[in-house]
């Protein structure tokens, strides 16, 4: 078991800080170059070429085996690649000092108190949840049949036509690929380990929000974070707040989407739009929609939604075309993942 565990914290937590450093530039000034916005930009590529490589196999019917082997391989290559051109970014982002002066106020430590809290509510207690019936059963079928969607959750039926609800947005796959690698069963990945990362994921993604407003004042972003907290925790006047979602129920795709992938797409873009942005930005808001289309079917409208206003906005306020292209560009997998969805309702793609 504790072999099982520290394979999930090497694909989920030094994975990711590997990944992020092939987004860092010559010049390491920008927030999203810091240890916490390379480990967000590192899980949203996870995401992002998961959902690359799972929907072709999905439609083709091919199994979660050839799946996690394939994903593996990218992903290690990726690593590699990421430690022969950057370990030395590697060494500058684990550099103790950096580390203690970014949270070296009281307002920082009570918000970090606040998160661990919150999180460990949700690790160590337990929640159910009635989504839980497709979503971890899902996960737990595709691992035991070693299928993509071939099996119905409910029922254990083959399926012939794919549910077009489901079959463009698999995170439950997803869980089920971790498991499969970790050893780990699915059940115990999404209520208990997911939180782990998740919750503190989406805390990552405020607090660069916070950095880049408050023009990393600590103790400004500590109370930043301590008011996010306080209206997450008490949130909770109805079942549909992004409080509620990211507190009770992160295991799921939709929950994912609401508190860490949206708020991401509008700190990334805020970056990509930034007149000194290169293309490591554009690419990192790419992963991003290909994320947001990965965790939820409403990821699909929703994200190229929202980054398709931002982009309006920006491109009105600096008197420049070449953002709404841009970002165009980077709405490319929500266009594409729509068009499927349309093809697979007119029953051409069964």
């Amino acid at each position: 078991m504790i072999l099982d565990i520290m394979i999930f914290c090497c694909i989920c937590g030094l994975v990711p800080l590997l990944l992020g450093t092939l987004y860092i530039g010559k010049t390491n000034k920008s927030d999203n170059n810091s240890i916490i916005g390379c480990y967000a930009q590192g899980m949203f590529t996870m995401w992002g070429i998961f959902q690359i490589v799972v929907i072709p196999l999905l439609l083709l019917r091919k199994s979660l085996t050839l799946l996690t082997i394939m994903w593996l391989i990218i992903i290690l290559l990726l690593c590699l690649w990421a430690l022969l051109k950057g370990h030395h970014k590697i060494i500058s982002l684990l550099n103790p000092k950096t580390i203690i002066k970014s949270i070296l106020s009281w307002q920082m430590l009570v918000a970090i108190l606040l998160i661990a809290f919150q999180t460990y509510m949700l690790t160590v207690q337990m929640h159910t949840d009635a989504d839980d019936a497709f979503y971890v059963a899902a996960a737990t079928t595709a691992l035991e049949t070693d299928s993509i969607l071939s099996f119905n959750a409910y029922t254990g039926e083959a399926i012939n036509n794919l549910p077009v609800r489901y079959a463009l947005s698999p995170f439950y796959v997803f869980t089920a690929m971790i498991a499969k690698i970790s050893s780990i069963h699915p059940t115990i990945i999404a209520h208990t380990l997911f939180p782990l990362i998740l919750i503190p994921l989406a805390y990552i993604v405020y607090t660069l929000l916070g950095k880049h407003y408050f023009k990393n004042k600590t103790s400004a972003v500590g109370m930043f974070l301590i008011a996010i907290s306080f209206l997450q925790m008490f949130s909770a006047f109805s079942v549909y707040t992004t409080g509620v979602f990211t507190l009770t129920r992160i295991w799921q795709g939709k929950a994912v989407l609401a508190g860490i992938l949206l708020p991401a797409i509008f700190y990334f873009s805020i970056k990509a739009f930034e007149q000194q942005a290169s293309k490591r930005n554009w690419i990192s808001l790419m992963m991003i929609m290909f994320a947001s289309c990965m965790v939820s079917s409403m990821g699909i409208a929703l994200g190229a939604i929202a980054l398709g206003m931002l982009a309006l906005i920006a491109s009105l306020r600096e008197k420049n075309l070449k953002i709404i292209w841009y970002s165009l560009l980077c709405c490319l997998p929500n266009i594409l993942y729509a068009g499927i969805y349309l093809l697979m309702r007119a029953k051409i793609i069964k």
